[in-house]
C-alpha cells in the first residue's frame, strides 16, 4: 500500500485498523464556529504553539485534546482509518477515549504531531485517570494471546443471531400491520427489540462487528429500527458513561435518572427517595416512553436528555429523524389508522413496556450494587481506586505488581474493573449479546460480545493477583437483591457520603 493512498499514518495503521475510536457522525453545533488552523510548514508545526484555554476548545468543533496536544481533527479525519466519525469528539478532551479504543497505544503517535496546533493550559488537563498501568499491561497481553489465533470481530455465530432477529423483527411487524396487534406478538416484539438493542446495535455502535466503519455504521441503525437513536445513543452510552463509569455529575447512567431516583452518592437525596427501591421496578417499563418520545426533542435539538450536547452533522440528526418517523408508522400511525381501538393503543403500550423492562433491568444491575465505586466530579479531589493486594506491604508481590501509590491520578482499568460487574455465564452473554459481561466490555469495547466467555476467566485471574475486587454475581436473583439494597441506601442518604 503507497503512502500517498494511507497517508502519513502507514506506520501506525495495523493498531489503528484494529481499534479506531468509533462510530459517530462529525458535529457542528448551532452557534459555534471553527477555529481557523494556520498552514503551517512542516520543520514550524512543534514551534511556538497556541496555548488554548478549555473554553476555547470545547467552542471549536474542529479541535479535540490528546494529553495535553490541541489537534486539528477535521485534517486528522481524511486520513483515519476509521473514517470521518472521529469528528464526533470535536470540542472534547478525547484522552480517555484514545487511550480506551486504542489500548496498545502507549502515547499519542509521533504521525499525529502533523495535525497537533497547540497544547492546553497546565491547569485545564484533566489529572483523573492513568493509563498502561501494570495491571492493565497484563490483561491485555494475556487477552491478546488468548485471541491471537482469532478475529475480534463478530463471527459466524453473532452474524447468525444478527440474522434470525431481524428476519424475527420483520415477520412479527408484517403480521402487526397485515393481521393487526395482539398481545402475544406485542410481547414477542418487545423482546425482540430488546435483544436487537444488545445484541446488535451495541457491538455496532461500539465499532466492534467489523473492522470497516460503514458495516459498523450500517448496523449501528438498527438502533433506530427499534425506536432508538444512534446519535443520541452514542453520545450518551460510548462518549459519555464509558470512558466516565460511576463518575458524579458527568457519567449520564447516573444523572440521567434524576429527580425521579437519586442514583449519585454525592447528592443529597429527596424524600420520595426513600422509597425508590420499591418503584424502581416498575418505573423501567417506561423508559421507553422517554427514549421515544422525547427523543424526537433531543434528535431536533441535538442534546441528549435536554442537556447533553451532540456535536453531530445536521445530516445525521436528519437520517435520525427520518428513521424516528418511519419507526412511528410503523409501529403507532399505521396500526392505529387500519384497527383503531383501544386493544391497538394497549398493544402499542405492552410492546414499549416489555421491551423497556427487559433492557432496564440488565442496565440497572450492571453498575448499581452493594459496594460498587464512584469516582468523584472534581478530577483533582478523586482518590486513587483501591488497586493494592490484601498481602502485607513490603512483600515481593507487593513491589513487583503495584504501581507507585504516589503517582497521579486513578488506574483507568481498575475504576472500570471496581464501577461494573460480571453476572452468569455463557447462556445470558448468548442472549444478552454480553451485556452480563459489563467489566470485560468495560475493558474491551472494540472486542465483540462472543468473544467474552473467552476473556473473562483471564480478568478474574489477574485480578484475583492484583487484589482488585472482581464483582461477579452467579444468578439474577444475587444481582437483583443487590442492586436493590444499593438503590436503597442511595435514598436514604443522610448527607453526602464521599466517593472513592
Amino acid at each position: 500500500v503507497s503512502t500517498q493512498s494511507t497517508g502519513p499514518h502507514i506506520r501506525f495503521l495495523p493498531n489503528l485498523l484494529l481499534s479506531p475510536f468509533m462510530s459517530a457522525y462529525p458535529p457542528v453545533r448551532p452557534g459555534f464556529t471553527l477555529v481557523k488552523v494556520p498552514d503551517q510548514p512542516e520543520e514550524e508545526k512543534n514551534q511556538d504553539l497556541r496555548i488554548y484555554t478549555l473554553e476555547e476548545v470545547k467552542n471549536s468543533p474542529n479541535l479535540c485534546i490528546l494529553e495535553r496536544g490541541v489537534y486539528d481533527i477535521v485534517k486528522f479525519a481524511k486520513y483515519h482509518p476509521g473514517g470521518p466519525d472521529i469528528l464526533y469528539f470535536g470540542g472534547q478532551d478525547a484522552t480517555v477515549h484514545f487511550y480506551m479504543i486504542h489500548p496498545a497505544t502507549g502515547e499519542i503517535p509521533a504521525f499525529m504531531s502533523k495535525y497537533r496546533v497547540g497544547k492546553i493550559e497546565s491547569q485545564d488537563v484533566d489529572r483523573t485517570y492513568r493509563f498502561r498501568t501494570k495491571i492493565d499491561k497484563e490483561i491485555r497481553r494475556r487477552v491478546g494471546k488468548e485471541l491471537r489465533e482469532l478475529s475480534p470481530w463478530a463471527n459466524s455465530l453473532f452474524w447468525g443471531k444478527a440474522i434470525f432477529l431481524l428476519l424475527a423483527m420483520v415477520s412479527l411487524e408484517w403480521s402487526w400491520i397485515y393481521t393487526g396487534p395482539t398481545v402475544v406478538k406485542a410481547v414477542i416484539l418487545g423482546l425482540v427489540y430488546a435483544l436487537i438493542g444488545l445484541n446488535i446495535q451495541h457491538d455496532a455502535n461500539h465499532g466492534a462487528i467489523s473492522p470497516n466503519h460503514k458495516v459498523n455504521r450500517l448496523m449501528g441503525y438498527t438502533q433506530d429500527l427499534i425506536g432508538g437513536s444512534r446519535m443520541l445513543w452514542i453520545q450518551q452510552h460510548v462518549v459519555g458513561h464509558h470512558p466516565q463509569t460511576n463518575r458524579t455529575e458527568i457519567d449520564p447512567d447516573i444523572m440521567t435518572s434524576s429527580p425521579l431516583m437519586n442514583m449519585c452518592i454525592d447528592r443529597t437525596p429527596e424524600w420520595w427517595h426513600k422509597f425508590q427501591h420499591y418503584y424502581v421496578l416498575p418505573l423501567l417499563h417506561l423508559l421507553a416512553f422517554s427514549w421515544i418520545l422525547l427523543g424526537i426533542r433531543d434528535i431536533w435539538t441535538m442534546k441528549f436528555s435536554g442537556k447533553y450536547s451532540i456535536n453531530s452533522a445536521v445530516r445525521e440528526r436528519e437520517v435520525s429523524l427520518l428513521l424516528r418517523i418511519f419507526y412511528l408508522f410503523r409501529i403507532i400511525i399505521l396500526p392505529l389508522y387500519l384497527y383503531p381501538s383501544l386493544s391497538t393503543l394497549g398493544c402499542i403500550y405492552l410492546l414499549w413496556g416489555v421491551g423497556s423492562f427487559y433492557l432496564g433491568f440488565f442496565f440497572l444491575l450492571s453498575h448499581n450494587f452493594e459496594g460498587v465505586k464512584t469516582v468523584k466530579e472534581n478530577p483533582l479531589e478523586s482518590s486513587r481506586a483501591p488497586t493494592r493486594s490484601s498481602k502485607k506491604r513490603g512483600s515481593k508481590q507487593n513491589k513487583d505488581d503495584f504501581e507507585d501509590e504516589d503517582a497521579e491520578g486513578l488506574d483507568w482499568t481498575v475504576t472500570q474493573i471496581t464501577t461494573s460487574s460480571t453476572l452468569g455465564g455463557r447462556v445470558l452473554g448468548f442472549l444478552n449479546g454480553g451485556l452480563n459481561y459489563q467489566i470485560e466490555h468495560h475493558l474491551f469495547p472494540r472486542i465483540c460480545h462472543v468473544h467474552y466467555p473467552l476473556i473473562a476467566p483471564i480478568v478474574r485471574e489477574v485480578c484475583e493477583k492484583y487484589g482488585v475486587k472482581y464483582n461477579y454475581f452467579p444468578s439474577i436473583w444475587s444481582n437483583l437483591s443487590s442492586t436493590l439494597k444499593q438503590v436503597r441506601f442511595l435514598g436514604n442518604l443522610p448527607s453526602k457520603q464521599k466517593s472513592l
